[in-house]
């Protein structure tokens, strides 16, 4: 789940790679 937060943080500077994220964080 860390790494999942690191993801989201990263992301959540991106703009729109959150959704893709959190998409991929629950897939997997």
């Amino acid at each position: 789940k860390g790494t999942y937060m690191k993801k989201v943080s990263i992301s959540s500077t991106m703009g729109p790679g959150v959704s893709v994220d959190l998409a991929s964080a629950t897939q997997a």
